[in-house]
């Protein structure tokens, strides 16, 4: 995973392709299809016009899956991948099963089990499952909870076989007053975008137009805040009182 984090470092974003085990991304992608009456419409509409499921209608596979999201070991790959503090804790690869990166890297894979002993990154971390569909949109805001943070913002997605740019939904990164286009994330099935926002970072979905017909898409959208050394030290003086 160096040249994964090289690049990230390099350019503060990365897509991963083929990010889940197939037979695992397709028994969520059925789950998410077979939903129907699991989504809240959120607004207002000079923000967004978006579908995040309710939490207290998560079926079982998607429920366990979000969870892994908010779990320490997910952070902790995050961590690893990007070189951002996500956690305090050292994610230690297991030597039986890393691949020679002179040889292609090894693939970006994911199957962690959670344990009793694992906690959560619910503090450092947010998000939901969304659709996205003819209709849905953000728009840029500075004035977001986490604008004064530094963020890193993941989007897995699910359902986006067929999806074209033309048909809106592309996330897009600017500069706060400034017209420079940083980046532009196309749905794309099984991939995880990983994208680092400082302050001076605006982003924004595009509006999914009539061109998109009946097709839709779902992701997870998570953002995770990187650890200050300030918090660093806290957390350390709590682990020596105890």
């Amino acid at each position: 995973h160096t040249q994964i984090q090289e690049q990230f470092e390099d350019e503060s974003q990365i897509q991963l392709p083929d990010f889940l085990l197939e037979e695992k991304y397709q028994l969520v992608c059925k789950e998410l299809q077979s939903t129907h009456d699991c989504w809240i419409k959120k607004g207002p509409p000079n923000k967004r016009c978006i579908h995040i499921f309710d939490k207290g209608k998560l079926p079982l596979l998607c429920s366990e899956f979000l969870n892994l999201l908010y779990s320490e070991p997910f952070c902790l790959l995050l961590s690893h991948l990007t070189g951002l503090t996500l956690s305090y804790r050292v994610l230690k690869p297991d030597p039986t099963t890393c691949e020679d990166e002179n040889q292609g890297g090894g693939n970006n894979e994911l199957e962690l089990e959670n344990s009793k002993e694992s906690t959560d990154c619910h503090s450092c971390c947010s998000g939901n499952i969304h659709l996205w569909q003819p209709g849905s949109y953000t728009l840029m805001s500075d004035t977001s909870p986490n604008q004064n943070e530094f963020i890193l913002e993941s989007f897995l997605f699910f359902n986006a076989d067929n999806w074209s740019s033309e048909f809106g939904g592309v996330s897009t990164y600017i500069v706060r007053d400034e017209d420079e286009q940083l980046l532009s994330v196309v749905p794309c099935s099984n991939s995880l975008s990983l994208v680092f926002k400082d302050r001076e970072t605006l982003s924004y979905i595009q509006y999914i137009n009539h061109r998109a017909g009946l097709n839709k898409y779902h992701t997870t959208m998570m953002m995770y805040k990187e650890q200050d050394q300030e918090e660093e030290e806290e957390e350390e003086e709590e682990e020596e009182e105890e």
